[in-house]
Formats: structure tokens, sequence, C-alpha cells
């Protein structure tokens, strides 16, 4: 994978790497409506050829928090309450999306478009997922 963009949380406990080919044009950041994400002001990049390797030095300091429909996991560290990524399992493959408010210094040439999903049932938010979130997730503690 050519590009390797790098975020932590603020205390250093929980940290990501996200390996793609595509280049950062490519990578259009895309900011949730969902009052989760909205009062993180989260800002995603996925793709699905990708991956995401997730490291933490105390996992007990990592948290899930599931809400709403209850179909992904917002991880956030405890220690320091940074939101880097979410996860969900889809035909037992976990796919992710990286929140990119935990990069520092990182700027995408692409303006963040804005998105909304109320309203998709199950079904759709499921395939919607699978066809363009991260589709490989590595996780070292």
């Amino acid at each position: 994978m050519k590009n390797i963009l790098e975020g932590k949380c603020h205390c250093g406990n929980f940290s990501i790497a996200f390996h793609t080919d595509k280049p950062l044009s490519e990578l259009t950041p895309r900011e949730c409506s969902c009052s989760f994400c909205r009062k993180h002001q989260a800002s995603w990049i996925s793709d699905p050829e990708g991956k995401v390797h997730v490291k933490y030095v105390d996992p007990a300091l990592v948290s899930g928090y599931r809400f709403g429909t209850k179909t992904a996991d917002f991880m956030v560290c405890r220690e320091c309450g940074i939101l880097l990524l979410t996860t969900c399992e889809i035909n037992g493959r976990l796919r992710a999306v990286i929140n990119i408010r935990s990069m520092q210094d990182m700027h995408f040439p692409v303006p963040a478009v804005a998105t909304n999903f109320d309203g998709e049932d199950k079904e759709a938010r499921f395939a919607r997922r699978e066809r363009t979130w991260t589709g490989n997730v590595i996780f070292d503690f």
C-alpha cells in the first residue's frame, strides 16, 4: 500500500494506521449527521480495498459504544475521550471507517461531504458499509 495515514488518541493509548493505495484526492471525508458523530465532529474516510491496523497500549482503556440501530461500535479512548474509528462486522468480516480528526495535521484536498442515513434500514446499512467501509481490520494489543 502506498499511503499510510496515522492517527492516535490524545493520551497515546490508542492508535491506528490506515493503509490505502488511493491518492488523498480520492478519499472524500464524510460527515455523518447523527448526533454522536456531530458531537464528536467526526469526519470519516475509508477504502474497501485498504487496511486498518489498530493498536492499544491498554485495551481496558478503549470502549466500543453502540447506539441507535446498534449495528456499529464507535471506538473511543476512555482515558482522553477521542473517537478514532467505527467498526461493524458484516458477513463474518470486520469493516471500519476512520475519523480523520484523529490524524494530526492531516489535510485532505477534497472537502467533506455531509451524509444522512436517517430512514436507512439495517439491510441497506450493511450493504452500504460492505461496499464502502475498509474491509481489512487488524487489532494489535
